[in-house]
């Protein structure tokens, strides 16, 4: 089994879909605020903010979803802590506070767009995106919104649209509302 990126819908009990990604991209950037003052070299104000961003694109299918069902074990372990340290105990998919064990599909693209447009906007839902390493016993997640979806049907791939889905995320393992 090679990495798997799961879109958690945020359910309880897990459930969500597989995406069949091409790239993913991980952005990890600090914005310090630059404040300039007349006649002195401006003042920098770095409010120690690190705002994470993900970029997933890939195909997805244009009427029929493609591919078996997967399901997350419920004994998959995080690759650190809640906390975020890589070097702390993992937390089992089926714990309380991440209910990510479950059955996860791949969508079509009318799937695909009502995870974005519906989904996301479900008061209290906590969406993820899941990344399950190759030996499908520990998984990163983060906590996402999304910004944008783009879906192109290119003279190639006249059966299949490429996407790219574009979320602001909170740091790996991390819990809105933890520390």
């Amino acid at each position: 089994m090679s990495s798997m990126i799961l879109l958690h819908d945020g359910s309880d009990g897990g459930g969500g879909h597989v995406l069949k990604a091409e790239s993913l991209t991980i952005s990890l950037s600090k914005t310090p605020i630059q404040i300039a003052i007349p006649g002195t070299s401006p003042q920098l104000l770095d409010l120690n903010m690190i705002r994470p961003n993900i970029t997933i694109g890939g195909l997805v299918e244009n009427t029929t979803a493609v591919g078996a069902n997967y399901t997350l074990a419920t004994t998959a372990l995080t690759d650190g802590g809640l906390d975020g340290d890589p070097t702390s105990a993992g937390v089992r998919a089926d714990d309380g506070l991440l209910n990510f064990d479950g059955t996860y599909t791949y969508p079509d693209k009318a799937a695909l767009e009502y995870y974005f447009s519906n989904e996301a906007y479900i008061p209290d839902n906590e969406l993820a995106l899941i990344i399950i390493d190759p030996s499908g016993t520990t998984f990163s997640f983060y906590n996402i919104s999304g910004q944008s979806a783009t879906f192109i049907l290119a003279p190639g791939t006249e059966d299949r649209y490429s996407y790219n889905l574009v979320f602001a995320a909170g740091l790996r393992n991390r819990i809105s509302g933890t520390a």
